[in-house]
């Protein structure tokens, strides 16, 4: 999942500007790779996965937590944010091979690359991402464990909380209310603002 995850990003952060500061629908309290986020947006999406080389697939819900305001409009309009921050998490229910986008409420266990294909039921993956004035990715760090808790599961999209560690031993908790966003996917692209 980190593959992925870390593609939408690259992808995504190809080709990233900054906004007033806003409130937004979630918070992160913690640090990662020494760097707070005061997270300003929260969008999700229901995307397809497959991983290259490895016989895995299906779908998987998608929430992305960022520092940077209007989240969904900049994915619609193909802007992306210099400077930013994001927080990718994946959520699912895995059996076998095969992914599922969550069907309901409970709790997600993180895994890291390493452990999840081995995983079985709801599973969670996580990656942070720092861009710079280029938007360009400069730090990312993979989530290895922590529970994603959902408490909101419907069409339009995914409320909950967290409490991630990453690769570095950072550890951060927070909230998202991430209304369902179609721009959200894999394979985004855009101009750098």
């Amino acid at each position: 999942m980190r593959n992925l995850i870390l593609a939408a990003v690259l992808l995504w952060c190809g080709a990233c500007g900054g906004g007033s500061p806003v409130t937004g629908p979630a918070t992160v309290n913690g640090t990662i790779i020494g760097q707070s986020m005061n997270a300003r947006d929260s969008v999700s999406n229901v995307v397809d996965v497959a991983i290259v080389n490895v016989s895995f697939g299906g779908s998987a819900g998608l929430i992305l937590i960022t520092d940077a305001p209007n989240a969904c409009a900049n994915l619609a309009a193909s802007e992306l944010k210099k400077n930013a921050k994001y927080i990718f998490i994946q959520v699912g229910t895995q059996t076998g091979r095969t992914l599922s986008p969550p069907s309901g409420n409970g709790n997600y266990t993180v895994y890291g690359t390493s452990s999840i294909a081995a995983a079985t039921g709801n599973v969670a993956a996580a990656l942070y991402v720092a861009t710079d004035a280029k938007c360009a990715p400069v730090l990312d760090d993979e989530a290895t464990s922590g529970t994603v808790r959902l408490t909101q599961v419907d069409a339009n999209g995914y409320s909950g909380t967290f409490d991630i560690t990453f690769a570095d031993g950072s550890h951060v908790t927070g909230s998202f209310t991430a209304n369902k966003c179609a721009a959200l996917s894999l394979t985004m692209a855009g101009f750098c603002t």
